[in-house]
């Protein structure tokens, strides 16, 4: 089985309050599979921060003789070099307890005007499971700071976030659907369904059973993508209707190769309504040519369709997904 040491979560999207003055999008609400994984394993939390600030037509200028005064005005002829509008951002748990590391990472620039995924990647020890799952309150900061080395610092806010840790295979769990593509079949997986999931991401034209990458051996399954096929996607429908609780986890392989770098997205399509559980912009965050695990929370009010998209910067658009788990309570 291909190493899988690290857990993606579900990337809801949640405006935070603009005394923060970025904008930035982070779930309070997080999930995470601890089946298979050794410890320490990354439990990682998307974040989106946008620099909303208008890129300055040119930076502030000082007299030399003024810059060579102080200290302070040396220090103040080096921001000076700095160009107007750059951010960088830093972000940290509070106050964690010994069960974690790596609990600070200094993310790095956003310039003027832009928006950036970081993807924040502490590491957890695992928790004790209850019926085969585990709740965990954060609290993440995240301080904005006007130079590169984090020393003058601009604004800060903390981000709550539950982290829901379960055991997808713990008999605690009625397994309502669990696709490995094991039988050689698509099992159930159609492709080039109308409607697009994501603009980033539009096309799904196929889905086959393939040898080239899996969890569990001997087969996945592959999906592609022409932009000669728009407003398409795979899909598949899962019911766990009746049930107080359902988690969703899926294992996927985005290639970046000879066809560019390919991204997809994922939604979840109830009625008519949709939620985009992965972004085509988050995907391409996702370090390329390996397996992840990505977990989400999973409807239980009413019969689900999993929606993919797929796109690639140049040619055919691969990925491979395997083990999909739908499991309920």
């Amino acid at each position: 089985m291909p190493e899988i040491d690290d857990a993606y979560s579900d990337l809801g999207i949640t405006w935070k309050p603009q005394q923060f003055p970025f904008p930035i999008k982070f779930d309070s609400e997080q999930f995470c599979d601890i089946e298979g994984l050794s410890e320490p394993f990354i439990v990682p939390l998307p974040i989106w921060i946008t620099n909303a600030l208008a890129p300055a037509a040119r930076a502030r200028t000082f007299g030399r003789a003024r810059a060579a005064e102080t200290d302070d005005a040396q220090k103040d002829f080096a921001i000076a070099l700095i160009p107007p509008g750059n951010r960088w951002f830093r972000i940290s748990i509070v106050n964690p307890t010994t069960s974690w590391s790596y609990t600070s990472k200094d993310l790095g620039l956003v310039e003027p005007g832009k928006s950036v995924i970081f993807i924040f990647d502490p590491r957890r020890l695992k928790p004790t499971l209850t019926a085969g799952e585990y709740d965990e309150q954060l609290t993440v900061h995240l301080a904005a700071y006007r130079d590169p080395d984090y020393t003058m610092l601009l604004a800060e806010i903390d981000l709550p976030t539950l982290i829901h840790f379960y055991n997808s295979l713990d008999p605690a769990w009625t397994i309502i659907a669990r696709d490995n593509f094991d039988d050689g079949t698509v099992q159930g997986w159609v492709g080039r369904a109308a409607g697009a999931v994501d603009a980033l991401a539009p096309f799904c034209t196929e889905v086959h059973v393939a040898a080239e990458h899996w969890v569990s051996p001997p087969y996945s399954l592959s999906m592609s993508g022409q932009a000669v096929h728009p407003n398409v996607h795979a899909e598949k429908s899962y019911n766990a209707v009746g049930r107080t609780k359902a988690r969703l986890t899926l294992h996927l392989y985005r290639e970046v190769g000879i066809h560019g770098t390919c991204a997809l997205a994922i939604l979840l399509r109830r009625y008519t309504e949709s939620n985009l559980i992965l972004p085509a912009a988050l995907s391409m965050a996702l370090e390329a040519n390996r397996w992840h695990r990505l977990a989400f929370n999973f409807p239980t009010d009413v019969a689900t369709a999993i929606w993919i998209g797929t796109a690639c910067t140049a040619g055919l658009s691969l990925n491979w997904f395997d083990e999909i788990r739908i499991v309920a309570k």
